[in-house]
């Protein structure tokens, strides 16, 4: 009996070793699997080989970028130039609205017209409509978030301005009559809007204190008339400003071309290329993400270009391969635990009980090292599959991730144009005549 067992114990080892030993048959390299052409490896191509920094990611569009190279800002920083003449005109019958002793002390005024200088010129019937459509558009939507991003834009453009820079956009809701009937009165005190012009007006650039001191008191309230006219181009500003004598009405003229130069125009143009800064930055700053993000997805890419036998439905069933092959594992298991059990009592078994019991225990031992290394390959390839899929659910999230930032980036370079494209509409407004017209007044009760 000793010598059987010992037999068995020397053809379980040679077994083993053989199977330890031996190198693998072309048909044993993977587990039986029908994964048909998909869990074929494919041929790699030369793509597969590049660096993931051969597909450079588009940025900021070369047209946003040269829209602000042809900016210039020095001329922005400096005080506005305006040259204009003053002549006097013949004498000017003004009604006079109340009986103000303080009004009566003026006799001269000084009379001034302002207008945008911005012009869409757009034919509607050439062939460039869209693209003229487009900027129109740009305009719109610049005009809008001016009005609500800029600190106090939406003061500053609307006293009753929203007809003077608005009405290109159809802002000019009210109908002729309306207006007509309300151009002579305004939302607020002529001195509160001056008040908020001084706020944006660099401190150099503010007029001289005693003409700062009336616009800014009530007497501004008093001593000038403040009308939106109309007219084909658009609406303006039509001002009368009355004083004492010529020359006052000529400085208080000047002073209030100061305030509407700096603290209106020049300043709506530097909060617009200053938000229009911003936005561009922030685009540059999501490109800089996206670079970041394609290099991973390159990466990655690269990984799951490899040849892989692993497609999705080879990895469903080796999956199930694996639950059976565990299953029979453990059968053998259990078989040859019985075996070991049942021959650790010889007492109790017959000779030939034994042998048979012992020829058992070895021939599950070996079917039992075949399905061992069966079930480890198996087990090697289903974490080979589940890396690819988390590689490939990765690459996907990237991608999704890179979709939000393009249009994020997007939104922003937009929106850096829209601001840039504001400048020109928000320029110095045009002096009628260039020139400050003042007049003697004759005072009259109608």
């Amino acid at each position: 009996m000793h010598v059987r067992f010992h037999r068995h114990l020397i053809l379980l080892a040679l077994t083993a070793a053989a199977l330890l030993l031996a190198p693998p048959a072309p048909s044993q390299e993977r587990p039986q699997i029908r994964g048909g052409e998909r869990g074929q490896p494919r041929e790699r191509s030369p793509a597969d080989d590049e660096p993931a920094s051969a597909q450079p990611v588009p940025g900021v569009p070369e047209s946003v970028e040269k829209l602000f190279q042809e900016i210039d800002e020095a001329a922005l920083k400096e005080p506005f130039k305006r040259e204009y003449k003053v002549f006097e005109g013949s004498t000017q019958k003004t009604p006079l609205l109340r009986a103000d002793p303080k009004l009566l002390e003026n006799k001269f005024a000084a009379l001034i017209e302002l207008n945008s200088t911005f012009r869409l010129n757009v034919d509607f019937r050439s062939p460039d409509r869209a693209q003229a459509q487009v900027e129109i558009q740009s305009l719109q939507r610049g005009f809008g978030a001016a009005r609500s991003a800029i600190p106090k834009a939406e003061s500053r453009i609307l006293r009753d301005g929203d007809w003077l820079f608005g009405w290109h956009f159809g802002y000019r809701a009210e109908s002729r009559s309306t207006r007509d009937s309300r151009s002579t009165r305004n939302r607020d005190p002529h001195s509160d809007y001056f008040k908020l012009l001084g706020e944006f007006c660099p401190r150099d650039r503010l007029p001289a204190q005693p003409m700062l001191d009336f616009l800014t008191g009530s007497d501004a309230d008093r001593d000038v008339q403040w009308r939106v006219g109309g007219g084909d181009e658009g609406d303006r500003w039509e001002l009368t400003v009355f004083a004492p004598t010529a020359k006052a009405a000529e400085e208080r003229a000047a002073a209030i071309l100061r305030l509407v130069d700096e603290g209106l125009c020049r300043s709506l143009q530097r909060d617009c290329l200053a938000e229009g800064r911003k936005a561009l930055d922030a685009a540059h700053k999501v490109h800089d993400e996206l670079v970041k993000l394609s290099q991973s997805s390159g990466e990655l890419g690269a990984k799951l270009r490899k040849p892989s036998e692993i497609s999705s439905e080879v990895l469903k069933e080796l999956k199930s391969q694996k639950v059976m092959t565990d299953i029979e594992l453990a059968g053998l298991t259990a078989r040859v635990n019985a075996c070991t059990a049942m021959l650790s009592k010889p007492k109790e078994l017959s000779e030939s009980a034994i042998e048979t019991i012992g020829d058992m225990k070895v021939r599950a031992e070996i079917d039992r090292l075949g399905v061992k290394e069966k079930l480890d390959r198996i087990n090697a390839l289903v974490t080979e599959g589940n890396e690819r899929e988390l590689m490939q659910g990765k690459v996907l999230e990237l991608y999704a991730r890179s979709e939000n930032l393009r249009r994020e980036m997007d939104g922003h370079s937009r929106s850096a144009a829209d601001y840039v494209r504001l400048l020109p509409f928000f320029a110095p407004l045009e002096l009628k005549d260039n020139a400050i017209k003042v007049v003697p007044i004759e005072w009259t009760n109608n």
